[in-house]
C-alpha cells in the first residue's frame, strides 16, 4: 500500500510539474522572440466590454485568444462601467486570459458618472514580457479642471523587455460627433495649450511629469478621426498607423474607415518604430460574426523597438537603397519603409491599396519612387 502510495504520489507531482514546465518553456520562447524582434504592442477597442451587444454575450474566449496569440501588451478601450460601478468586463477578460497576463482598468470610469455608459480604459500585459514600473499601482487620467475632454486620456508606466526607456503607455477613446469640428477639436487638444502659458503640448507634459526620468510617450487609441483629419488637428505629432480601415460593418467587412491609430508626441525619438498595422481578427470569431460577437473595431498593433534596434539605419536590402528586409511576421524594420513589394507579382502597394492588408510583403520601400527604381509597378485597382 505504501508503495502504491508513493507511486500516485509521485504521479501527482509529475502533472502537476508538467504544465509549470509547459508555461516555462513557453515564456521562455516569448522572451527570446521579444529580445530578437521587439514586443507587439496592441490597441483595441473592444466595443461594450462587459455589455451585451444586440443581445448577445461576447466571446470572451476569441476575445483572450486574440490577445494572447497577437500581443504582448494592449490598451483597450470601452470597458464598460457595469450596473452599481465597477467593470465586471475587465475582470472576466482577465480570467480568460489567464495567469501569464497580468493588467491595470481604471478605478472610475470616464465620464465619471453613474450611468452604463461610462467606460474604464484597462492595460494587460503579459508576464515575462512587460511588467509595471516600480511604485506605479494605477492607471492615471489627464486632469481636466476645464472638462475639455468627454473621456480623458489614461496611462500607465510600462517596463518592457528589450527597450532601453520606461513607456508611459496612453490610452485615448476621442468623442464621436457630428459636423467638420467633431470630433477634431477635441483631438486637436491633446497639442493644445490648456493652461494659456504659451506653450503646446500640455498634455505630453503633464504625462511625462507623472514619472521623472526618460520615460517615453505613445498615444494609442480609438481616436474617430482618419489620417488626413488627424494630421490637420495634430500637425506636430507623427501617427504611424498604416492601412485603410481599422472597423468592421454589420456585414464583417472591412470599412475604409482608418480611425484607430498610433501617435508620437513631437520632440519623442523613436523613428525606429514599425508602424501600426491593422490586423484582421475576424478568423476568431466562431459561431457568429466578429462584428457581434467580439468587436466592431480592429486590433492595430506595432513592435516596440529593442535596445539594439533603436537606431534608425539599417542595411539595404535586396533592392539597394529605399528597400528593406520585412521582421520576421512580414512587418516594416523601420517607420520610413511603408510600401510593400511583392516579389512574384513585382508589384507595389501603398497603404491606399485595398490589397495593401492582405499583401505580405516580401519588400518595403520608402518612396514609390524607391520601388519603381527597383522595377516594381504600382498597384492598379481590378
Amino acid at each position: 500500500m505504501r508503495g502504491q502510495c508513493g507511486v500516485a504520489i509521485m504521479c501527482l507531482f509529475t502533472a502537476c510539474a508538467a504544465p509549470q514546465e509547459e508555461e516555462a518553456a513557453a515564456a521562455a520562447g516569448q522572451a527570446a522572440r521579444v529580445e530578437d524582434a521587439g514586443a507587439r504592442i496592441c490597441a483595441w477597442n473592444i466595443r461594450r466590454l462587459g455589455h451585451l451587444f444586440d443581445h448577445r454575450e461576447k466571446d470572451l474566449d476569441g476575445t483572450a485568444k486574440v490577445i494572447d496569440e497577437q500581443c504582448d501588451v494592449v490598451a483597450v478601450q470601452e470597458v464598460m462601467q457595469t450596473t452599481g460601478g465597477g467593470s465586471a468586463g475587465y475582470d472576466a477578460l482577465f480570467a480568460k486570459l489567464g495567469a501569464r497576463w497580468d493588467g491595470m482598468v481604471a478605478d472610475r470610469p470616464r465620464p465619471d458618472t453613474s450611468t452604463p455608459n461610462a467606460e474604464h480604459y484597462a492595460f494587460f500585459y503579459r508576464k515575462g514580457v512587460a511588467t509595471h514600473c516600480t511604485g506605479w499601482n494605477a492607471v492615471k487620467y489627464l486632469p481636466d479642471d476645464e472638462d475639455a475632454f468627454l473621456r480623458e486620456p489614461a496611462w500607465i508606466c510600462l517596463k518592457v523587455q528589450g527597450f532601453s526607456r520606461e513607456l508611459l503607455l496612453t490610452a485615448y477613446h476621442a468623442i464621436r460627433g457630428s459636423g467638420p469640428q467633431f470630433p477634431r477639436r477635441e483631438v486637436g487638444l491633446l497639442d493644445d495649450d490648456l493652461d494659456l502659458d504659451g506653450k503646446p503640448d500640455d498634455v505630453v507634459r503633464i504625462i511625462k511629469r507623472s514619472r521623472p526620468g526618460d520615460a517615453a510617450v505613445l498615444i494609442v487609441g480609438d481616436l474617430n478621426v482618419k489620417p488626413r483629419d488627424l494630421a490637420a488637428a495634430l500637425p506636430t505629432f507623427k501617427d504611424l498607423t498604416v492601412g485603410r480601415g481599422s472597423t468592421l460593418n454589420q456585414h464583417d467587412e472591412i470599412t475604409d474607415n482608418l480611425i484607430d491609430h498610433l501617435i508620437v508626441p513631437p520632440g519623442e525619438p523613436l523613428a525606429s518604430i514599425p508602424p501600426a498595422e491593422v490586423l484582421d481578427i475576424r478568423r476568431y470569431a466562431t459561431g457568429d460574426t466578429c462584428f457581434r460577437s467580439i468587436s466592431d473595431h480592429l486590433p492595430i498593433r506595432f513592435r516596440l523597438p529593442t535596445t539594439e534596434s533603436v537606431s534608425p539605419s539599417i542595411p539595404d536590402g535586396p533592392y539597394g537603397p529605399g528597400s528593406a528586409l520585412p521582421l520576421e511576421d512580414g512587418a516594416s524594420p523601420l517607420v520610413d519603409y511603408t510600401i510593400k513589394g511583392n516579389k512574384q507579382s513585382m508589384l507595389y502597394h501603398t497603404a491606399e491599396s485595398p490589397y495593401f492588408r492582405m499583401t505580405r510583403a516580401e519588400v518595403w520601400f520608402r518612396n514609390s519612387e524607391d520601388a519603381e527604381r527597383a522595377g516594381f509597378t504600382r498597384w492598379r485597382p481590378l
